[in-house]
């Protein structure tokens, strides 16, 4: 057997199966048949470079070998199956060391463990960067509607009602979050390209997504922020209002 990675660079305008090949150079004679291919699999991590692989069965494999490793499917749970497995092969030959039992869940986190750690960490500086953004907002609104106090109070006294001036608030603090988006989604699309490599499992369509939710939490994060100096806006007294003149 043969990965797709290997049928394609030595076979590339024909079909593998049934060709002949040998391991070693020099004369040696070609005494392996391809008779399948497997897909491309991934063995130490998930960013290694797919080489090029010959599966042989293990009792016409002529080269020797220290140590074999199994893939053992039941119907039990992991630490059950694992005393079983220790105990039929005890039962073979005691000589026989088994180590290193996982479950193929195990070893995919073991894997993956610092590339989720690099995850959580960028969500958590992500979620820190955002409260911070949206400290600065709510700070930035205030004085806004601190200034404009007179113009508010001059407004509710000509008859605005309380969703004008909230609306009046808030209209200014989404344009705010909506430029500040609008020049951030290219860069984040933009610097989705440079990290592709590191990401694992995510189409472009799937980063769009995420870009576009990112987006939308911002725009909710920014209009939460202005919310309470809009609401404080609207119980704006004219006449102390009036008195700031």
């Amino acid at each position: 057997m043969v990965n797709e990675q290997f049928a394609q660079f030595f076979f590339p305008d024909r079909s593998p199966l049934g060709r002949h090949l040998a391991l070693g150079g020099g004369d040696v004679k070609l005494d392996i048949e391809i008779v399948g291919v497997v897909r491309n699999s991934y063995h130490d991590s998930l960013r290694e470079k797919i080489d090029r692989f010959i599966y042989i069965p293990y009792l016409q494999d002529t080269h020797s070998r220290l140590s074999l490793h199994y893939y053992v499917r039941g119907a039990l749970n992991g630490p059950a199956l694992a005393s079983q497995i220790r105990r039929a092969v005890a039962e073979l030959d005691s000589n026989v060391p088994v180590y290193d039992l996982r479950t193929v869940q195990s070893q995919i986190a073991e894997s993956v463990y610092s590339d989720r750690l690099v995850a959580w960490l960028t969500s958590v500086f992500g979620l820190l960067a955002t409260a911070l953004a949206a400290i600065g907002l709510y700070g930035l609104v205030a004085y806004t509607v601190a200034r404009r106090t007179p113009e508010i109070g001059v407004r509710v006294a000509l008859g605005a009602d309380a969703r004008s001036v909230l609306w009046l608030i808030m209209r200014e603090v989404l344009v705010l979050a909506s430029l500040g988006i609008a020049l951030g989604i290219p860069l984040a699309l933009a610097l989705g390209r440079v990290i592709k490599s590191q990401l694992f499992g995510v189409a472009g369509g799937n980063f769009a997504l995420f870009v576009a939710g990112a987006a939308l939490a911002l725009l909710a994060a920014a209009a939460t922020a202005g919310l309470l100096p809009a609401r404080r806006a609207t119980k704006v007294d004219p006449m102390v209002a009036l008195r700031y003149e």
